[in-house]
């Protein structure tokens, strides 16, 4: 824990075991500034990032954790970046968004992320309820230490189209399509959809192949309602015409389900390592001469 005493004088630190739990301990005080650390794990943090800018950091232990201050606005969407070795941002090969605090230190929940950025980097978009000081706290997985850059940036004051949330302003609906773009290496696109347990839909992500797009190689998946979460079995690319995907979908249980597009290039990997950049059109329709969901 951290501790700043409002007034010089004598203190007493309890120390306790957990319920029945007995046996000998260590407990040592140090002052921070004789750490070497470059920023403090508390709302003690001397690190402040505004929004629209970046910040950079060091990871110099296992286990060291950077809290960094930022005021954000209720209602507005912003996108939290932390990355690392991939990108040369770094040297950090493994960076790791540890969530977000509000004001008083209190942890906000679904607010972590691990590599949803280009290659190992972690990428988080965030809607606050409350005006105010928050605190983003930057790691490394595992044991991975290094430099890393930490940046946020309102949606709004972007070029892109969609959220990659459950943020996103996109709805299709069943027997319509709508177009996208992908602007930038790394960007995904989320589109949600309702959809009923039991029927089978096929969902389509076209591009280049059939003048729907100028994007040349499209891939999609799907996650669903609950905490964004990837559903298995959903992922495509190329089983459409040419270089478009297409993937038939039952889901288990009725409700909004976010089908997810973005680019990619024909190498191994995960597909935000590197994207091809470009329009598209997502297209869903429901399969009628399937078998209902026994």
């Amino acid at each position: 824990m951290s501790f700043r005493p409002e007034a010089s004088g004598t203190y007493y630190i309890n120390a306790t075991g957990e319920g029945d739990h007995t046996g000998t301990y260590t407990i040592s005080v140090q002052n921070w500034k004789d750490t070497g650390d470059d920023f403090r794990a508390s709302e003690f943090t001397t690190s402040v990032v505004t929004v629209g800018g970046s910040v950079t950091g060091e990871i110099e232990r296992s286990g060291d954790r950077d809290w960094h201050a930022i005021s954000l606005l209720a209602g507005e969407t912003y996108l939290i970046d932390l990355k690392g070795a991939d990108g040369d941002w770094g040297t950090l090969t493994d960076p790791y968004l540890d969530s977000i605090y509000d004001a008083s230190g209190r942890f906000i929940s679904g607010t972590n992320d691990y590599d949803s950025g280009v290659g190992q980097n972690s990428y988080l978009e965030f809607r606050p309820e409350a005006s105010g000081t928050y605190y983003v706290t930057a790691t490394g997985e595992g044991n991975h230490k290094g430099t890393y850059t930490l940046s946020v940036q309102n949606w709004v004051d972007t070029s892109d189209d969609f959220l990659a949330s459950g943020f996103t302003t996109s709805v299709v609906s069943v027997g319509g399509s709508v177009t996208g773009e992908i602007e930038s290496s790394g960007d995904t696109d989320w589109h949600a959809v309702s959809l009923v347990a039991g029927e089978t839909y096929v969902i389509d992500l076209k591009g280049a192949d059939g003048d729907w797009g100028t994007l040349a190689d499209p891939v999609s998946s799907t996650s669903t309602m609950l905490q964004d979460l990837h559903i298995n079995g959903t992922y495509d690319n190329d089983s459409g015409a040419g270089k478009n995907s297409s993937v038939e979908f039952r889901p288990e249980a009725s409700g909004t389900y976010y089908i997810n597009a973005a680019g990619s290039e024909d190498i191994p990997g995960p597909i935000r390592c590197r994207s091809k950049i470009g329009q598209i059109q997502v297209m869903i329709f429901k399969r009628v001469n399937l078998p209902p969901l026994l």
